[in-house]
């Protein structure tokens, strides 16, 4: 009798620490979608169906709460969408304007330093639309930024090869990987600032333009910082620098953001083809947005690419310290404008097409005050630099929301993706070439004056035309509904 007893008690000690080790794995096991079985033998006693009982409840109840808990993941809060912005843009601007000076000191050519800035933001263009199909496929912007941040640092690394100064080849191939790979920094960002705040509660609602102004803070302060770390250090120095940011915002992306519900989850939207994805494209209102980007995008490479020739030819005994200066002030105007742009069709009532117009305007003046300064007086460029927080920061603010209108859902990523690599590598390579051409000094070219002037005409023109086939739209809207 004893024994029977005890061989109970053995018997349920046996299932109460089994169960307790199924309970923890179980738990473990839910947090990457796996399962265990549990199946006791039916040979058993009273007691033992009673713990049976108990563990097969335990069991249901666990499986509901990692269900519920994988249906409605943490929210990614706001702040992270800031300091991601910040320190891309920031790693960001440690290329983009020190790269040619690492070229220069390699001996490389003008023209091949043309055909290098030609082909990597082409190569972006690529990649941001790859990408961006991934993302839209598995709704995984967390593993697409980390995993792209990731080999794009190898990739710049490989610009420290010994080898890169005199095989071209290998230069070549290093400077595709670069753009391809580094593509994603901005559309996916900005998808992921578009997805995460339109899940946001009322109680808490911030606009794109709230996240979007930490990337001219980091832009501005880091162009000031990795221009005195060249000068101590050297241009390799860029290098490291980029690789230190792109770090921690990775670090920042595996701790605090969290994916989206990829495609095969309950309620996702269903999935669009790439060709049925490119035939709503060609419908008059995306594709008018896409144009008047690519055009704009043209027109304001002038000022982008070349203001800092302009000012340092131009000018009678301009300081070098104006082109840092004139940078700063540009990136400082940006913020309010990301700020409190979005209020004008948010709050005013105005349409995006409207404030699209009116700051792109703003560009026309700009061009004519660059033309008229007088040379002498290098100082008056300052004044002139806050337009540039409505000729970008008002353009693409309102550009990133248009488009994010009119994407189809499951399709935000590649909408994105389109509208950066088409302004800021189609039409930027593009106007880089045609006013790098027309900038030269006569008789080789038309001097930056009259360049100036020919930019304000021009996007005064597009502007009228741009007006004129809105109008023609709506005409014939209200025709076919009114006959």
């Amino acid at each position: 009798m004893v024994n029977a007893r005890s061989g109970h008690v053995r018997r349920a000690m046996c299932f109460w620490c089994l169960g307790t080790a199924y309970l923890t794995l179980s738990s473990r096991a839910d947090a990457f979608g796996g399962t265990f079985a549990f199946n006791p033998t039916p040979r058993s006693t009273a007691l033992d169906g009673t713990l049976r009982q108990h563990f097969c409840r335990s069991r249901r109840a666990s499986s509901i709460r990692s269900a519920e808990s994988y249906q409605k993941p943490n929210p990614t809060p706001l702040w992270t969408l800031k300091v991601t912005q910040l320190l891309l843009f920031s790693a960001n601007v440690c290329l983009v304007r020190f790269i040619t000076v690492y070229y220069h000191e390699l001996g490389f050519s003008r023209k091949l330093m043309g055909l290098l800035q030609f082909l990597m933001p082409m190569m972006s263009f690529v990649g941001g639309l790859f990408w961006s199909v991934i993302v839209d496929r598995t709704g995984s912007y967390r593993g697409t930024l980390t995993s792209t941040s990731l080999l794009g640092v190898v990739a710049v690394f490989g610009y420290l090869l010994p080898q890169i100064g005199h095989n071209l080849p290998l230069l070549l191939v290093i400077t595709l990987l670069h753009g391809f790979l580094t593509a994603p920094s901005g559309p996916i960002v900005d998808g992921l600032c578009l997805k995460v705040l339109s899940e946001q509660t009322a109680a808490k609602k911030e606009d794109y333009g709230d996240q979007r102004l930490w990337s001219a803070i980091g832009f501005g302060s880091m162009a000031l910082v990795a221009g005195k770390l060249v000068d101590i250090y050297g241009t390799k120095c860029i290098f490291f620098c980029y690789a230190v940011l792109v770090g921690l915002n990775i670090l920042v992306v595996q701790l605090f953001i969290y994916d989206s519900p990829s495609s095969n989850q309950k309620g996702a939207p269903p999935q669009v083809s790439f060709t049925q994805w490119l035939k709503t494209l060609l419908k008059f209102e995306p594709l008018w947005m896409l144009i008047n980007l690519l055009i704009y995008g043209m027109l304001i490479a002038l000022i982008e690419n070349f203001l800092n020739v302009f000012i340092v030819q131009d000018f009678k005994n301009a300081p070098n310290v104006i082109v840092g200066a004139a940078t700063a002030v540009m990136c400082v105007f940006e913020i309010p404008v990301f700020k409190y742009i979005d209020n004008l069709w948010t709050k005013r009532g105005y349409s995006l097409v409207t404030v699209l117009w009116f700051a792109e305007l703003v560009m026309a003046l700009r061009c004519f005050l660059y033309a008229i300064l007088p040379r002498h007086q290098p100082w008056l460029v300052l004044f002139v630099e806050p337009l540039h927080g409505f000729t970008f920061a008002a353009v693409w603010c309102a550009t990133v929301t248009y488009a994010n209108r009119l994407a189809l859902p499951g399709t935000e990523a590649k909408m994105q993706a389109l509208i950066n690599g088409l302004y800021f590598n189609v039409a930027a390579a593009l106007g880089s070439y045609f006013w790098g051409c027309a900038s030269q000094k006569p008789p080789a070219g038309l001097g930056f004056t009259n360049c100036f002037i020919l930019d304000g005409v021009f996007t005064i023109a597009w502007l009228l035309i741009w007006a004129v086939g809105y109008a023609m739209k709506s005409r014939m809207r209200k025709s076919r509904t009114y006959p």
